[in-house]
C-alpha cells in the first residue's frame, strides 16, 4: 500500500512531523520498527519537540502511572452473570463514564450502568465511537469489509 498524504492526530504539527520525518534514523537502524523507548530517549532532550509532553519529575510521572495500573486492573475485572434464560454471560464489571472534576476517570458497575437509561445511551455512543475508531484503522483489510457493512448499518437513537 503507498501513502500519498499523511494525516496524522498530533497536539501539534511539529510533533507529528517528528514522529515521520524525525524518527526515521531509529526505524532504519531498527529493521523498520519505531520503538516507545526510542521517542522517549529522543525526548528526554528538552530541545525536543517531544519534551514537553512528558512528565520529567518521576514523583508525578510514577504516580501516574500507578493511576494506569490501577484502572487497568479495573476493566480487567470480570463477573458473569445469569440471563433470564438461565445462560451465564461473562463481562466486564466496570464501565468507564466519565471523569470527576479533577480528570480522574470513574469507573461504574457495569450492572448499574446498564440499567439506567441515560448511562446505557451514552455508552453505546462509547462503542460506537471505538467501533468508528476500529474502521478507521483497519479499513484497508478488505477481510473485514462485512463487520464495516454492518456497523453503516447500525441505526442509534
Amino acid at each position: 500500500m503507498k501513502t500519498e498524504t499523511v494525516t496524522i492526530k498530533a497536539p501539534d504539527n511539529r510533533i507529528a512531523e517528528f514522529i515521520i520525518v524525525g524518527t526515521a534514523p531509529y526505524v532504519q537502524h531498527n529493521g523498520g520498527i519505531l520503538r516507545p523507548v526510542d521517542i522517549v530517549e529522543d525526548a528526554a532532550n528538552p530541545t525536543s519537540p517531544l519534551h514537553t509532553h512528558f512528565t520529567w519529575d518521576d514523583g508525578e510521572a510514577a504516580q501516574r502511572y500507578r493511576l494506569i495500573q490501577a484502572g487497568q486492573l479495573i476493566v480487567r475485572v470480570r463477573v458473569t452473570y445469569t440471563t433470564r434464560e438461565d445462560r451465564p454471560v461473562r463481562v466486564a464489571a466496570y464501565q468507564t463514564t466519565g471523569s470527576d472534576s479533577k480528570g480522574a476517570t470513574i469507573y461504574e458497575r457495569t450492572e448499574d450502568v446498564l440499567s439506567n437509561d441515560q448511562k446505557r445511551a451514552a455508552l453505546l455512543e462509547a462503542a460506537i465511537r471505538e467501533l468508528r475508531a476500529f474502521e478507521l484503522r483497519y479499513r484497508d483489510l478488505v477481510e473485514l469489509g462485512v463487520v464495516f457493512e454492518a456497523l453503516a448499518k447500525l441505526k442509534v437513537a
